[in-house]
């Protein structure tokens, strides 16, 4: 949808993450969150309308719009009843969620009872994006963001305000210049294999160990890692197959404290799972 005014790609981008953090936030058992996508009009947000729908128009600081709209029975499940001021109550976490992330002041919120409402409140929109929420085959809720309206622009960072010059007369008046500033300089950061302090003597570090030598650390053998969005977080279930990014037979991290340590072998001793240490990583030393 085009009406005249340039949307910078950062700020459609925004609105996609915005669609997609939303739609999650709704998706949850049968329920299955669509992606981010182009609409090329407002009522195509619109989901089933058989059962009614209820929704609410959220207006922002920077002209952003945001609506949700759900079916009758979605709202009465998720917030206890089918009115405006009921999903506004029940979709509170989610209003919230929102804004943090449009880094914005929220500064409206109106409800939206059908369709014809929710092409008003979006009408002269630059560019809409949108997302369903799916039961089946059934649309039973949307939530769409859309940029600023022809004729606002997106708002612009503030400026910095720079510290007003002296003027020349009273520069000359003064005995003698101050000497200017050192630019600061990024903290300084050892580089690999270089001591990181002063040099500490055999003596004074091995009574430092001997006073840490009870210390108790956590040791944590960490298998791999995945990430999930939250639509798929709530759908898993016993029997969920959940995919690590590490390629089998790679060995294990043992972490102290969450610090790399070492890296491990897995193995079975006396019937209970163990690590055999097949490399220690420290500092940017191996071992």
């Amino acid at each position: 949808m085009s009406t005249g005014i340039d949307i910078p790609n950062d700020v459609i981008g925004l609105l996609a993450e915005t669609v997609e953090r939303g739609a999650s936030l709704l998706a949850g058992g049968s329920r299955l969150a669509g992606p981010a996508a182009a609409q090329d009009q407002a009522a195509e947000l619109a989901p089933d309308e058989s059962a009614g729908t209820v929704g609410l128009g959220l207006s922002f600081a920077d002209d952003t719009a945001v609506v949700v709209v759900l079916t009758n029975p979605l709202a009465e499940e998720l917030c206890g009843g089918s009115s405006p001021d009921h999903v506004r109550s029940g979709l509170q976490v989610l209003i919230d969620e929102i804004t943090a992330g449009l880094g914005v002041p929220l500064t409206d919120s109106i409800g939206l009872a059908d369709t014809p409402e929710l092409v008003e409140f979006l009408t002269g929109r630059s560019v809409i994006l949108g997302a369903g929420i799916f039961d089946g085959d059934a649309v039973v809720a949307t939530l769409g963001a859309a940029g600023p309206r022809a004729g606002v622009a997106p708002a612009a960072p503030e400026p910095v305000t720079e510290p007003a010059a002296e003027s020349a007369d009273s520069s000359a008046a003064a005995p003698s210049a101050a000497p200017a500033a050192a630019a600061p300089t990024a903290p300084h950061r050892p580089t690999s294999g270089a001591a990181a302090g002063p040099a500490v003597s055999q003596d004074v570090l091995a009574r430092g160990l001997a006073l840490l030598a009870d210390v108790s650390l956590e040791v944590t053998a960490e298998l791999g890692r995945s990430h999930l969005r939250v639509s798929e977080l709530l759908a898993l279930e016993p029997g969920s197959v959940i995919g690590l990014e590490r390629a089998a037979g790679s060995p294990v991290d043992l972490l102290v404290n969450g610090s790399l340590f070492a890296r491990a072998e897995v193995i079975v001793e006396e019937g209970r799972y163990a690590v055999r240490i097949t490399e220690l990583v420290g500092n940017g030393i191996t071992a």
